[in-house]
């Protein structure tokens, strides 16, 4: 064990070097950095201010140098070498300048291209015609012919959610001192029909009650009460759905739209209030249709689907053909987790990399901690995905506050973060990550539990003293495990004269397991690393304890 000591500063003191390193990927997926293995132990997305944190709690490499920090990638990486760390920069034209800094470890692609893309608004109706034989006249929310008020400046919002990307939105406070607001639209009927009148505006929930007509005619009152459908998100916190607003009949030629607002919105629900007016409209729709205008369904698919990623890869690797490139995923290719038709996309996705990882936060993310054992799967996942010639990488969570949860979930604790960290390598994980950022109650780029600190200061050293043995080839001696009434995940290495095996339960229980090792001798003592205790194995066996996700690594003399 002095021996793997005296290697853990060698490849950290390098990026302290004048000369660009020579990054590739070894024959067992595990990084080669000027010809020594390295496992690099990183975190996502920091500022240089917290580097020196980030390198005493054991962390060897900084991932993502901020683009919209104010902080250059040069900078960055200058801030990474004064700390002796490495880092990983996007692969930008504009990022070539540093191809040859001494802390460049590999370039990366932009994060998690599976995630489902946010498809555009599609008119669910024809004009003039629609194929059913309706007739249908739609005009658009932000093209007033006039207009009582300018458009709320916090609302006006352009997004691909909205028809024609954006709305015309309006708020007066306090609502007794405006007059009301009005806009007004020229609308060219086709025939004389009785239509129906559907609005697609900001939902009532939150908007104001509204009044409309058609020429001189009389107002019709739209209460708050009113319900839409197929809401939709925009920024902020904005949603747009479809109204009925009632039915109208209308003659051949042009008329005067008119649609108004001179009540306190919504807050929330009925019969509660806020103190201004407040609305949007973003499509209007006269339809003889008797069916309501839903969009046409259509598949989900990925922001940036692999085949232009895989354009993006080769044309980064005619500018920078050696050094890796890492590519960042979500866990989608995991069946429960699937957003697609097929997890064939991830096969594209491996092809268009050179290292490949994924990020996934049972508690953080979904705030379920008994899904803590997917890492394992994950990570095995992504390997059948990559196939034997590409790392695999995983970003792991280390604290709570995430954007998608209650504010109230708990951090993951010490032993589960240390279990996530295990289950990842013991399933062929070559680099951990961690992910720190937090937003509730408010955000911060790093706040991680001074518990969790510990760990990772414990963890990260163990692993970086090990990680000669764990980049290893996998042991010629085949080790099997049975464990009663559950699932031991193991690793076997072998390394300077011992049989390393690396064993985390996924279970949420104390469970005994049997380790069968052909050719181990009675009475041998099997040294548990980093416990201070050992095992007497039986003839080609040997049995252990595992609390709750408990990790043991185990020490055999070997020949």
């Amino acid at each position: 064990m002095k021996a793997l000591a005296r290697l853990v500063p060698l490849l950290l003191l390098s990026a302290a070097t004048a000369h660009a390193a020579d990054v590739r990927v070894g024959e067992q997926r595990e990084l080669r950095v000027d010809g020594k293995a390295f496992f690099p132990i990183f975190v996502w997305l920091q500022p240089p201010q917290l580097f020196e944190f980030h390198k005493g709690i054991g962390i060897n490499t900084m991932m993502g140098e901020m683009a919209k920090s104010g902080v250059s990638t040069k900078q960055f990486l200058d801030a990474c070498r004064e700390q002796g760390l490495w880092g990983i920069v996007h692969a930008h034209e504009k990022n070539l300048a540093v191809r040859d800094h001494p802390a460049l470890l590999t370039w990366m692609f932009g994060d998690e291209p599976d995630l489902r893309a946010r498809l555009g608004y599609v008119r669910p109706v024809k004009t003039p015609r629609g194929d059913d034989g309706s007739l249908n006249v739609w005009w658009e929310g932000e093209a007033p012919a006039q207009a009582s008020f300018k458009a709320a400046n916090w609302m006006n919002v352009k997004h691909n959610y909205l028809s024609g990307g954006r709305w015309l939105p309006a708020e007066a406070k306090p609502i007794g001192t405006h007059k009301p607001l009005l806009a007004r639209y020229a609308v060219d009927v086709p025939e004389t029909a009785s239509y129906r009148l559907w609005v697609r505006e900001f939902h009532k929930s939150w908007a104001s009650p509204t009044w409309w007509r058609f020429d001189d005619g009389e107002w019709h009152h739209t209460p708050r009460e009113l319900k839409a459908i197929e809401l939709q998100k925009v920024p902020r916190v904005l949603s747009v759905g479809w109204c009925m607003y009632g039915k109208v009949r209308l003659t051949k030629g042009k008329h005067a739209f008119e649609i108004k607002a001179d009540e306190v919105r919504t807050a929330g629900r009925p019969p509660r209030t806020g103190d201004n007016a407040m609305v949007a409209f973003d499509a209007f729709l006269l339809t003889t249709g008797d069916k309501p205008p839903l969009s046409p369904p259509r598949p989900p698919q990925p922001r940036t689907p692999p085949s232009d990623i895989l354009a993006q890869y080769q044309a980064w690797k005619k500018l920078e053909p050696d050094r890796p490139v890492y590519l960042n995923l979500t866990a989608g290719f995991l069946p429960q987790y699937l957003k697609y038709d097929s997890d064939k996309l991830y096969d594209g996705y491996c092809h268009a990399t050179d290292i490949v990882g994924y990020d996934h936060y049972p508690i953080y993310g979904w705030g379920k901690p008994d899904r803590v054992p997917e890492i394992a799967a994950a990570t095995r996942k992504l390997r059948q995905h990559a196939r034997d010639r590409i790392p695999v990488w995983a970003i792991l969570e280390t604290t709570n506050g995430g954007q998608w949860v209650s504010a109230k979930m708990r951090a993951p604790h010490p032993h589960e973060l240390r279990a996530e960290v295990w289950m990842a390598i013991v399933n062929g994980a070559k680099a951990i990550g961690y992910f720190p950022h937090v937003w509730k109650p408010r955000y911060s780029w790093c706040r991680i539990p001074e518990a969790n600190q510990a760990e990772l200061r414990r963890l990260n050293a163990q692993i970086t003293r090990l990680a000669p043995v764990i980049l290893a080839a996998p042991a010629r001696q085949k080790v099997a495990c049975q464990a009663a009434g559950g699932q031991v995940d193991v690793m076997a290495r072998e390394h300077d004269g011992a049989l390393y095996v690396f064993a985390v339960s996924l279970e949420r229980k104390p469970l005994k397991a049997a380790f069968q090792i052909a050719g181990l001798a009675a009475g041998t003592r099997v040294a548990v690393v980093d416990e201070g205790r050992d095992v007497e194995a039986a003839a080609g066996r040997f049995e252990d304890e595992f609390g709750e996700l408990a990790v043991h690594i185990y020490k055999i003399p070997w020949k």
